[in-house]
């Protein structure tokens, strides 16, 4: 066949594979009732809590005025390489551009969509290619590939599906790079999947060498010692070079996650095991979806044919006997990874995954497919009796999995099905791959042309394993959604398109460099999907230092996510948040009709405190704060204390530490620093009148106090009775070093559960000018809880008030945000005065006084600084990630090797074509 009609055939085999398998997986959707046939959506776990906003930022990078380099919208401020490296280096990603913004979760789901399709396609290319696949079996193996456990499941983390896509090519370019000394297709695939996602290509890296290392183990590609030495360095060398043209990504990632990812956890590399090879089987099974939470095992499911098939592989009916010994040292190379911990957590970069275990497992689908499909074209059967034997072999195995007690596995389900999938599989492949019979199976080419029993069988074979793909793809999406919840898609749009107004009007009206923040919120990633520069991130490259300075405060922040929960008047101001979004209540609602309200404010005010005080939330705006846009769903405060987030201040803060478990003291301690004073309480403690104990007792336990049920079922309880404060904000804190969650009820209403997820944070009491106590009730869940202390506090808001409002006036700066990396202050300067920012301190911050480079410093362990000088000071504050610019010039320098050896290539190529027409 002519070079052109082998690509027309391999199209035709490729888009046959992408359709089916589209096809297969929109139909799920589609029966699952996703939009736009239903109301549903594909966003669930992160994909609804992170990815999705990380999209909308995407769009804004190329629509709007965000940088590549950094954005405001990561928490107080945060590079953005590294999150563009984790979640959006993907090529696929500019599909998002394709759509309008109100189409964003159906963007996410055509992304997907065709994700999944290429990863069949990109198997097929590979099979044609390196197998010389017929096209039944490349049909089959493709489509089990692009629609193995792995995929499906890990739709959940689009990001990640690249891996499938880009590892059969690399492979792929391996094998030319044995065979014929051509490296450019494995540099340029490898190249490929390492940008497309770092994480995912530092994983395939090491299975790259593996497939490198077995492929010579094939007849068709033995070489000698010497020979194999040559090319083990060309593989060496253009991997590297490979890594070099990733490096304008890969060395600021690296500077990135310096910054936290590394010290989020600490791993014990200390081995043990994680499961068993009878744990591993039952994962090979159909229907077989456990979890992705920390328990879960890995999703190596590619279809029971593929099983069956390696199955047979081993026996002596398959005559791949050279590539046998190779098999089986990956498979156990396969099952040591993951049964014991140590290798994996390196697979992993050296952390141990939070959820979604096993990142990798896509790569052994690819082998057992690889072998399987070596096994279903060598395999002659003379005799039924070895098929018959591992038949029934494979039987036992199911007979033992179905009493091994394994909660994901449902006799009436998973094991009946595979039962009856094996004894089919079993059929079909007797009645193609009996001895004589096993020449190319083709389907008829014209009305004359009569199907023998051999076609039927083949498009039997097809329509079978078809079906259990939708099956399979059906239950492991409907295990995802009992287990983490698809989202409804009004969960999404419902949330965003109503804030874009009020958000619209903070923008047209004032086009300062401040925060913005809202008391509705769907997730801490808000801020990037809105636009606006808010104080709640989560994202798995974050800045550690930010997060321990959001604890230290009393806001809600963990391991990779900070919250604007757990923000107090202090905080707000001195972190610079000016507007504050509240969602109106009914009530607020019927009051305020369907005007819309964007003048005399102050009017505006005194008529929503005036008619429905009691119904704002309950942490309620202060008094101090001031409307500022309101119309029919929200009204917008302004914060008239609010801070620049750059102004000038002396220099005890350089040596301030907030040491206390207490965060308001801390934020006693920061207010009276900044503001040049001392001992200054602005949050004052709150006088508890009475304790009552319901059914419950306390006693000293290691330092904590213990408190537990007298009697477990009976109601148990603590009541505080507190004294208020009049118009000043009152607030709690609760500290425990064994936290167990407890119920806070506050004037016999549901306030939150304490220790939950996001509530380890100031808690907001309201004000109470009307009542001269209030009832504050704890109610343990698990029946007890320790505590170290609890802190009552009401801030005294003249004090507040008065100390921002002398900040305002001694502090100010001339601050032009030329862009998100690039800012300019000028000022006046006296003695032993500092530039202070609630910017976060990176060393990749470039930093000019007068034009001459200085060094920044950092103050409270986590934000930017700079030493001034007296007298007039221009200030130049240039952001440019670490590593840049000698990733780039590694990358340049690779792109001219890269081009000298696609340049050998063309010329091999014409002299070979010119050869061969002679």
């Amino acid at each position: 066949m002519s070079k052109p009609g082998k690509l027309i055939s391999l199209l035709f085999h490729c888009g046959r594979v992408f359709i089916t398998v589209t096809a297969i997986l929109l139909a799920v959707y589609a029966l699952r009732g996703v939009y736009p046939f239903g109301s549903g959506s594909v966003l669930a776990l992160d994909l609804n809590g992170q990815y999705v906003y990380y999209y909308e930022a995407f769009r804004d990078l190329f629509t709007g005025t965000k940088s590549l380099f950094y954005s405001y919208s990561r928490s107080l401020g945060g590079e953005m390489m590294g999150v563009y490296a984790y979640y959006l280096a993907s090529p696929f990603t500019f599909i998002i551009l394709l759509f309008p913004k109100n189409l964003i979760s159906e963007a996410v789901l055509a992304m997907i969509i065709l994700k999944v399709g290429l990863a069949g396609a990109a198997f097929a290319i590979y099979l044609r290619s390196t197998w010389r696949a017929p096209g039944l079996p490349l049909f089959i193996f493709s489509l089990s590939y692009a629609l193995c456990s792995y995929s499906v499941v890990q739709t959940l983390n689009p990001m990640w599906l690249d891996g499938l896509i880009f590892f059969p090519l690399a492979a792929l370019g391996i094998e030319r790079l044995i065979l014929q000394g051509k490296p450019a297709l494995y540099i340029f695939f490898l190249a490929l999947l390492i940008t497309a996602n770092f994480y995912i290509g530092y994983m395939s890296c090491y299975f790259l060498f593996v497939y490198f290392i077995y492929a010579p183990h094939r007849s068709s590609l033995a070489m000698p010692g010497r020979c194999f030495l040559k090319k083990l360095g060309l593989f060496t060398g253009s991997s590297l070079l490979a890594v070099g043209l990733s490096a304008w990504l890969l060395m600021p990632v690296y500077f990135a996650l310096k910054l936290g990812k590394f010290s989020f956890s600490e791993p014990v590399f200390m081995p043990f095991q994680r499961l068993d090879i009878i744990d591993l089987f039952s994962k090979l099974l159909p229907l077989s979806y456990d979890s992705v939470n920390i328990t879960g095992f890995p999703f190596i499911y590619s279809g029971m044919v593929t099983l069956l098939l390696l199955a047979l592989f081993f026996t002596p009916l398959c005559r791949a006997s050279g590539e046998k010994k190779a098999a089986l040292a990956i498979f156990a190379f396969f099952l040591i990874i993951f049964s014991v911990s140590t290798p994996d957590i390196i697979l992993h970069g050296f952390q141990e995954p939070v959820w979604l275990n096993y990142r990798y497992s896509f790569i052994f689908s690819f082998f057992a497919l690889v072998f399987a499909y070596r096994a279903y074209m060598t395999i002659e059967i003379e005799k039924p009796d070895l098929l018959i034997k591992t038949v029934l072999l494979i039987h036992l195995a199911l007979i033992m999995i179905g009493r091994s007690g394994y909660h994901y596995i449902e006799s009436e389900k998973t094991l009946w099905l595979s039962h009856l999938l094996i004894n089919t599989y079993g059929v079909f492949l007797y009645t193609l791959k009996k001895a004589k019979g096993d020449e190319q199976i083709t389907m008829p080419r014209s009305r004359g042309e009569s199907f023998n029993y051999r076609n039927i069988a083949a498009m039997m074979f097809v329509l079978v394993v078809v079906l259990e793909f939708f099956l399979n793809t059906s239950a492991l999406i409907e295990g995802a959604h009992r287990e983490v919840y698809y989202s409804n898609r009004d969960s999404y749009r419902g949330y965003v398109d109503p804030l874009y107004s009020p958000l619209a009007y903070i923008k047209s009206n004032d086009d300062g460099f401040f925060r913005t923040e809202t008391l509705k919120r769907r997730s801490v990633n808000d801020p990037m999907a809105l636009d606006i520069y808010g104080l709640s991130h989560s994202s798995s490259i974050f800045h550690k230092p930010t997060i321990d300075l959001f604890n230290q405060l009393g806001f809600s922040a963990r391991e990779h996510w900070t919250s604007y929960k757990g923000a107090t008047p202090v905080t707000e101001s001195l972190l610079g948040v000016r507007y504050i979004v509240v969602e109106n209540s009914p009530e607020q609602e019927y009051f305020l009709g369907s005007e819309t309200l964007v003048s005399d404010a102050r009017a505006v005010r005194k008529e929503i405190l005036q008619n429905c005080e009691d119904l704002l939330p309950v942490r309620g705006i202060p008094s101090f704060y001031d409307p500022f846009y309101s119309e029919k769903g929200f009204t917008v405060y302004q914060n008239p204390y609010a801070m620049p987030l750059i102004f000038k201040t002396g220099c005890q803060i350089a040596t301030l530490e907030l040491s206390s478990y207490d965060p308001f003291i801390n934020q006693n301690n920061l207010l009276n620093s900044l503001a040049g004073i001392t001992g200054v309480e602005f949050f004052k403690l709150i006088n508890i009148n009475n304790i009552t104990f319901e059914n419950m007792a306390g006693y000293s336990h290691q330092g904590l106090v213990l408190y537990n049920a007298i009697d477990p079922g009976k109601n148990a309880h603590i009541e505080y009775v507190l004294e208020t404060a009049g118009d000043n904000e009152m607030f709690l804190y609760l500290l425990s070093d064994h936290p167990r969650q407890v119920n806070v009820w506050l004037e016999n209403e549901y306030l939150d559960t304490y220790f939950a997820h996001d509530s380890f944070c100031i808690l907001p009491l309201g004000s109470h000018p009307d009542r001269e106590q209030i009832s504050l009730i704890t109610t343990p869940i698990e029946e007890e809880y320790y505590l170290n202390h609890n802190m009552f506090y009401y801030l005294d808001s003249e004090l507040y008030k008065k100390a921002f409002t002398n900040l305002l006036q001694t502090s100010p700066v001339g601050l032009e945000k030329r862009s998100e990396n690039a800012l300019t202050i000028i000022l006046e300067a006296a003695e032993k005065e500092l530039l202070f920012t609630t910017i976060p301190y990176d060393p990749a911050w470039r930093v000019m006084i007068n034009g001459r480079r200085v060094e920044a410093t950092v103050v409270l362990d986590s934000l930017l600084a700079v030493n001034l000088e007296p007298g007039y000071q221009h200030i130049e504050l240039l952001y440019i990630p670490r590593g840049f610019y000698p990733g780039l010039t590694m990358t340049m320098i690779s792109l001219i090797f890269f081009g000298l050896i696609l340049n050998r290539e063309v010329i091999l190529y014409r002299k070979e074509k010119a050869y061969a027409n002679q």
